[in-house]
């Protein structure tokens, strides 16, 4: 996994989207991942919902810079 490559600096902001079931119903495979990756993980069941949650992300973001 190369998420750390979508964060250069500390101004900047990613959405690292995990498409897979693991990720949202495997405890193990979570805690795998790294700290700050695993406290911000939203999990989404339908596509949809991935795709309100990514938009609101970034509308929150662009309103900070």
């Amino acid at each position: 996994m190369l998420a750390g490559r979508a964060i250069r600096h500390r101004n900047d902001y990613a959405v690292i989207a995990l498409l897979d079931h693991r990720y949202y119903d495997n405890e193990r495979i979570r805690g795998s991942l790294p700290d700050w990756i695993r406290d911000r993980l939203v999990n989404c069941q339908r596509f949809g919902e991935a795709v309100g949650k990514t938009a609101q992300f970034f509308r929150h973001h662009a309103k900070r810079t």
